[in-house]
């Protein structure tokens, strides 16, 4: 079911970047029923690059016991030339049942600075913004700075942690979740072609005690890209 909605090459945190295809197809699946649904969702202005943020809910049966977990997942979408839109990434995060079942949570949208098709040298320019305001911030999160988030998030960002409920805020809640600093290499970046909406995943094998990390960016005018959503994992999940 995951695998007939993924593009050709996506990619999941198993606990690093990996190819969502193989790890799937590796793995046998799991008893039980996977019950989820958009709560957030955004999309660029050139119809091309979306995210999707929501609940889920995991139904099973354990020594003849019914057996649930509940988490949130972060998902981003590409639309192909068909106009069909795929995953390109895919992942969650547990935490305690919400008080609002998946069936009844409502859906939000997460407003963007309106934008069109951008030239191509615009896009070029955003995407080298990008890779700087990306960098800065592993740089001062390597750093273990207390307002390493302070020139990349606001009020409208919306947190993930490991073992807690998606919050929005200027920075993570304190004590969320038991995440390492989200501060390894960047593996991957990529945004629309209208420049307004990108994402940048990072983590390595080799410097696990960094975590692995997915943020979702938008760009502001006056300010330049800042987080969308950012969720940060210890590099020990598997």
């Amino acid at each position: 079911a995951f695998l007939a909605h993924f593009t050709q090459g996506p990619v999941v945190l198993r606990p690093f970047a990996t190819s969502a295809r193989e790890w799937y197809q590796a793995h046998a699946d799991g008893p039980g029923k996977l019950i989820w649904g958009p709560q957030y969702v955004a999309v660029s202005g050139a119809g091309d690059l979306g995210l999707s943020i929501g609940p889920w809910r995991h139904e099973g049966e354990r020594d003849g016991k019914r057996v649930l977990a509940h988490g949130h997942f972060l998902s981003i979408w590409r639309r192909d030339a068909s106009g069909r839109w795929q995953v390109v990434f895919d992942h969650s995060i547990s935490h305690d049942a919400a008080a609002v079942t998946v069936e009844e949570t409502p859906l939000i949208a997460l407003n963007i600075p309106a934008a069109r098709l951008a030239s191509t040298a615009v896009t070029g320019a955003r995407r080298k913004a990008l890779e700087d305001a990306d960098t800065a911030l592993r740089d001062r999160l390597g750093k273990n700075a207390s307002d390493a988030y302070a020139k990349a998030a606001n009020r409208k960002t919306l947190w993930l942690r490991e073992g807690s409920m998606p919050a929005q805020g200027a920075a993570p809640p304190a004590g969320a979740g038991n995440h390492a600093c989200g501060c390894g290499p960047r593996v991957k970046l990529d945004l629309a072609e209208s420049g307004d909406l990108g994402y940048t995943i990072g983590g390595s094998e080799d410097v696990r005690d960094k975590g692995a990390d997915i943020r979702v960016w938008t760009f502001d005018p006056q300010r330049g890209w800042l987080l969308l959503a950012d969720l940060a994992a210890a590099g020990a999940r598997l």
